[in-house]
Formats: structure tokens, sequence, C-alpha cells
């Protein structure tokens, strides 16, 4: 949990880092793109109200003369049509009291003369309020163009650029507000980097405390395995940094003849000596290793004779907790499995096959025989198989 947190806000902190480098020298840019914006005071949907106004100024002499000539042609002298429709209507009115018919049709020209009057009225107020002013126009092209070059400067429509101007703004606030955010990181960091410094040592006191134990247990192996001279010893470094294992850098060293320095086991161990110390570990760590089944592949390499019927008893120890698969030529090491298999080549004109079989008792003597005296199986050698398999029991 400590290192994940501590990995997490380091994490933190450098995107935190470089995304402040990045801003700050796009700061002054971003602060001047916000002031021109909110100078120009958008408001949604002002370009076409302005398109509209600006259109309406360009034709308001048009507009008038047309409104002014409709004015007198409905309302504005005595001959006009909504005086000669008040005498029509007045007139039919008259004779309604000797038709239904002529009464409706009264009514109708009524209606129309005051429809008429309230269009009169319209057209009047609309004539009255037009005007033509050059300075207004100019002022209302002169926002338009700003308009249209905001939005052509930053590729987005009016309401775009509003949403915009809020992006900078925020931006604008992260930036100035980093050093207070990077303070707080920095701080639970180094509290975070203190609590998992002091896990790591009582870590590394605990791996201490258990290496003492294991370096006594893997020496006792080793000499039961012929390293009669040997030292082993596993040594411990601090690493600069955190990782999830803590921060030792293990190694073990070993001297395998008297007299010797401790040297880095990977490096001086032979591969039949490495063969045998591996087996040694696998004995002392066979109760907490829940691997199933253990292989190994050509283990005899290097060693033969009593030290082959050594890592053979070995090995049986362990079969007692894990499955063991041992792949050898020695029948100081065969003798001591409980199956045997007998793994051949053949090959036709065309393919190659690999057969295993597994071996009945009288067979088993034989491949130990084989294995003891070559292609030639004699009495002796027959006999010595026996011996050995009845040995390997004891």
């Amino acid at each position: 949990m400590l290192y994940s947190r501590y990995t997490e806000l380091d994490r933190q902190l450098r995107t935190l880092l470089s995304r402040a480098a990045e801003d700050a020298r796009k700061r002054d840019f971003m602060a001047f793109e916000l002031q021109e914006l909110q100078e120009a005071h958008l408001v949604s949907g002002e370009g076409e109200i302005l398109q509209q106004e600006i259109h309406l100024l360009q034709n308001s002499e048009s507009i008038f003369n047309n409104l002014a000539s409709a004015y007198e042609i409905v309302s504005g002298s005595e001959y006009a049509a909504l005086p000669a429709l008040k005498q029509a209507s007045d007139q039919v009115g008259d004779t309604g009291e000797f038709s239904p018919e002529l009464e409706a049709l009264g009514q109708r020209l009524s209606g129309l003369y005051y429809e008429l009057e309230d269009a009169a009225s319209e057209i009047r107020r609309f004539r009255d309020r037009i005007t033509f002013s050059p300075e207004e126009l100019d002022q209302k092209l002169e926002r338009l163009d700003l308009l249209n070059r905001l939005m052509t400067k930053h590729g987005k429509s009016i309401e775009e650029l509003i949403e915009y101007m809020d992006e900078l703004t925020d931006r604008l606030s992260d930036i100035d507000d980093i050093s207070d955010r990077s303070a707080a990181l920095e701080k639970e960091l180094k509290q975070t980097g203190i609590a998992l410094r002091g896990a790591c040592h009582r870590l590394s006191d605990a791996r201490k405390h258990a290496a003492s134990s294991l370096e006594q247990k893997i020496s006792e192996q080793l000499s039961q395995l012929n390293f009669s001279d040997s030292r082993f010893s596993i040594d411990f470094q601090e690493a600069d940094d955190f990782s999830a294992d803590g921060t030792d850098l293990v190694e073990f060293m070993i001297s395998t003849n008297r007299g010797e320095p401790l040297k880095p086991l990977s490096k001086i161990a032979s591969g039949g000596e490495m063969s045998r110390i591996m087996l040694a570990f696998k004995k002392i760590i066979a109760d907490y290793d829940e691997i199933p089944t253990m292989i190994f592949d050509e283990i005899d390499a290097g060693i033969s004779g009593i030290a082959a019927s050594v890592v053979g008893r070995k090995m049986r120890e362990i079969s007692g907790r894990h499955q063991i698969i041992c792949i050898t030529h020695l029948p100081q090491i065969a003798a001591f499995g409980d199956h045997h298999y007998r793994i051949e080549k053949t090959s036709d004109e065309t393919s190659t096959y690999t057969s295993v079989r597994c071996l009945s008792g009288e067979e088993k003597v034989s491949e130990i025989a084989r294995l003891l005296g070559g292609e030639t199986i004699t009495e002796t050698t027959l006999a010595s198989a026996r011996e050995l398999l009845e040995a390997s029991r004891s």
C-alpha cells in the first residue's frame, strides 16, 4: 500500500510539474487571449442580430420612403383608403335594418376599417422609428468585423468562444495554483517516503534475520552434498530507489574451496556445483514452496560417483513433498527413482519420433545395468544394478 501510494504521488507530481513547465510558457499568450475575448463582451447570437440591424440601416432611406407612401395611401389625406372605407362602412351600415345580408356586410366593412386603422398606426410607428445614422452604421459594421475576426482567428463560433473563455480562465487558475498544489504533493510524497523507508528497513531486518538461519541451513545441506570446505553467505546492499520488493539488493555469495574469498554464486559456480547448490535450496524451501512438481534436467552434469549418490538421496528426500521429474544418465541418481521411464528417439525416411515407455521391475534393473556398463550387459552389471537399487531404498 505504501509503495503504491508513493509511486502514485510521484507520478502525479511529475505530471503536474511537466504540465506546469509547458503551461508556464503559454501563460502570457493565454492571458492575452482571455483579455482580448473579455474586452469583446461577447453575447450569444449577437452576430445574427448585428447583420439584421446593419441590413436595416443600409436600407433605411428606401424603407422610410416606402412606409411614408404607404401611410399616405392608407390614412394620410382626405382621399386616403381609411376615410373612404369609413364612409363606405357607415353607408352600408345604415341599410342593415332592411336586410340581414346588408347588416352582415356592414359589419364586415366595419371590421375591415378597424383592422386597416390598426395597420395604419403600425405603419406610422415603423416610419417614425426609421432613422439613418452613418455613425451608428459604422459602429455596427466595426462590431461585426471584430466578431468575424475573433471567430476566424480561433476557428470557433461566438458560443464556442464564450466556452473557450471559461476554459482559459480555468487553465490560468490551475497555473496560478500550481505552486500550492505541487507543495502539497511534495509534502505528502516526503511523508510517504519516510514511512516507506521505515517499512523497507523493517522488511530488511526481517530478511537479514531469516538470511542468518538460511545461511546455516544452506551450509549444512552443502556439506551433505560434498561441499565440505564451502562457505555460503547472503550479502545485502541498499538500493537508491524504492521498489515493490523494498530496497534490498540481495546476492548469494559462496566459496567452494578452503582459503578462497566469497564471490557471487552466479559467477563462480560450475554446472555441477550449481546443480547441487540449487538442490540444497530446493531441500530447504520444500516446506514453503507451493510448486507441486519440480523438474531437474541434466542435474548430473559435472558430477559422478559418491556425489551423484548424495544428489540422488537428496532428491528422494524432496520427493516426500513434491513430485520430482529427473532426466539423468547417472545410474547412482536413477536408482533413487520410484518410477522409471525410458525415452528413445527413432527415425524413418521422413520423420523423427520420440517415445516414452514405463519400465517394469526387471526392465528397470536392465536399464540401470546399461547405464553402468554400456551396451554389453553382463551378470556382473545386473548384480551391481540390483545392489544399487537396494542401496537407494535403505
